[in-house]
């Protein structure tokens, strides 16, 4: 069984949780589970060995010495050496994997929800994306317009998963009473899993951040906009997980651009160029449908009109940058450019 990089110590202010698998993940079937004996597929929503029923085994000699041998290993690399060890090594499955489990909770209890931001980039096959730390996903009531509480949400995915999920604060966040949920599965869990967990490679959070958004919400601007009620309409799936359309993605990329153009980020506005070129010039089985329906003239609406004005500016900014001339065709047949 493969070795986890577990980059916390005993200096962690968040205490690891008790690694009980709760009985109400027999339910999830999204991820695939093998037997130790029978090496099968299970219909749980986890991977372990059938003899683990909790992390006993792991506790005392066997977990202080899988720790020593971790902190042995790490003792001649420098911060950026564990980082670009990361980096190399990805964290695409990891996180994806802590998605999948988010939302088999979220979908068994009755909400809609859809990723957001680089990890849903990623399913698209936008590849110009470093390894993420936090997993950001949109809820939905179940009826599509009540009025939902994040915290309420969390709470309910720590009840229902205690194994994986945590309510803490990062280290290097003033105390306060806001609370943020993280994905820092147990050990015994860690281990049992097909393939090697990588956590991210910092103390300042125990785990993945998990960001949750819940419509309608004013502070949605660095994900894409407001995001609206109506955006439940426009979600879409791509294998066990649910992104918002094609079309979100593309505006996503170019409103991060503008940002980071505007602002004068050099390196971000680099990188977030190069997601909006890769979408145009690279991904014609999703831009190509783009041309007929135009999703930003849809109804319901995708985006507030005043919105989709202000994207149109942008994307004649983008347009009017050297990187971007070559582009104007392309949005013109999506009608987001004028002739």
């Amino acid at each position: 069984m493969p070795k986890v990089k577990n980059e916390r110590d005993a200096s962690d202010q968040v205490q690891p949780l008790q690694s009980k698998i709760s009985p109400s993940l027999e339910s999830i079937t999204s991820v695939p589970v093998k037997s130790e004996e029978s090496r099968q597929p299970l219909s749980t929503g986890v991977f372990f060995k059938s003899e683990v029923v909790n992390d006993r085994d792991f506790k005392h000699g066997s977990e202080s010495n899988w720790h020593q041998a971790q902190q042995t290993a790490d003792a001649g690399m420098t911060r950026r050496q564990r980082k670009n060890r990361w980096c190399q090594r990805g964290s695409f499955q990891s996180q994806k994997w802590v998605a999948e489990r988010i939302v088999a909770i979220l979908t068994r209890r009755g909400f809609r929800c859809t990723l957001l931001d680089d990890l849903a980039s990623e399913l698209f096959g936008i590849k110009n994306r470093r390894p993420g730390r936090v997993v950001m996903l949109a809820v939905y009531a179940p009826d599509g317009y009540s009025a939902l509480q994040v915290e309420d949400l969390q709470q309910q995915i720590v009840d229902e998963d205690p194994t994986c999920f945590q309510l803490g604060q990062p280290k290097n966040r003033p105390k306060s009473d806001v609370q943020y949920l993280f994905c820092h599965p147990s050990l015994a869990l860690q281990q049992s899993l097909d393939f090697e967990f990588i956590l991210p490679p910092t103390k300042l959070c125990p785990g993945y951040k998990v960001e949750l958004t819940v419509p309608p919400t004013q502070d949605f601007g660095r994900k894409l906009g407001r995001l609206l009620y109506a955006s439940v309409q426009h979600i879409v799936w791509m294998g066990p997980l649910p992104v918002l359309s094609f079309a979100f993605t593309l505006l996503h990329q170019v409103q991060s651009w503008h940002a980071s153009y505007e602002a004068n980020s050099h390196s971000r506005a680099q990188r977030y160029r190069a997601g909006v070129l890769s979408i145009l010039l690279n991904t014609t089985t999703h831009i190509e449908p783009l041309r007929v329906t135009r999703p930003w003239a849809s109804q319901p609406p995708m985006l507030p009109s005043s919105e989709i004005i202000s994207l149109k500016m942008q994307i004649a900014t983008f347009i009017s940058t050297p990187a971007g001339s070559s582009t104007k065709e392309e949005w013109i047949k999506l009608g987001l450019a004028e002739a």
